[in-house]
């Protein structure tokens, strides 16, 4: 599973596991067994990625990642399973759950929310996530690029007000550390089957940024676009 994340491609993972090259990943590592007096069960797993814990469930016909807390009160949350989306869980805004992603060299563990009012996936809301798994191995380095472009044309804008480290100042910034000042908060898909990585920037304090992909290319956006 964790080989998927790093790989970004699962083929890829089966291969390499499958071969006999040494790959060392940072993993999740069970901790506590919860297994609840319906049958279902599984582990609440370490990170170390972030210093935290995730729920694996192990009881249906794969392993499925969800909040500790989902994991404990699993029989009483109100949940779909979808083929596509996987096991996900209502809330008011639609659906939610959890996303293992590599961002650049970095791991992290992100929401996953879906914007649904009638509680409804579509196969729009399908084929959104299906373009976040086909492009997930390549999305890093396209966001790098829109980020260093927007950063670049609004540079003499904030720096009249934004503490600018002297790595990003312009003549030392660069593709390579522009996402620096961004801070992911979730990955989101929109009510009209729209999605994006959302992030957090001193650049735009109030609304924050989208990088939107849906049609396969990167597109910045402010939040409100798409929320």
């Amino acid at each position: 599973m964790m080989l998927g994340v790093y790989m970004a491609d699962e083929e890829k993972a089966w291969e390499a596991m499958e071969s006999d090259t040494k790959i060392v990943v940072e993993t999740v590592l069970p901790k506590t067994l919860f297994i609840d007096r319906e049958g279902n069960f599984g582990w609440e797993c370490y990170t170390a990625w972030d210093d935290d814990y995730i729920g694996v469930l192990l009881s249906d016909d794969k392993p499925y990642l969800m909040v500790c807390e989902k994991l404990r009160n699993y029989a009483h949350e109100e949940k779909v399973k979808d083929d596509v989306l996987g096991i996900v869980f209502l809330c008011y805004m639609g659906f939610e759950n959890i996303v293992v992603a590599r961002l650049a060299d970095d791991v992290y563990t992100l929401p996953l929310v879906i914007s649904s009012y009638d509680k409804v996936i579509t196969d729009k809301i399908r084929e959104a996530y299906v373009t976040y798994l086909m492009m997930r191995g390549t999305l890093w380095d396209k966001m790098k690029d829109k980020m260093l472009d927007y950063y670049l044309l609004i540079y003499d804008d904030i720096k009249e007000y934004m503490d600018i480290p002297k790595s990003l100042r312009k003549g030392k910034v660069s593709k390579d550390n522009v996402l620096e000042m961004v801070e992911f908060t979730k990955l989101f898909i929109s009510t009209d089957a729209r999605i994006a990585w959302l992030a957090e920037s001193p650049t735009d304090e109030e609304d924050g940024l989208g990088f939107e992909f849906t049609s396969g290319e990167i597109k910045l956006i402010g939040q409100p676009e798409i929320i």
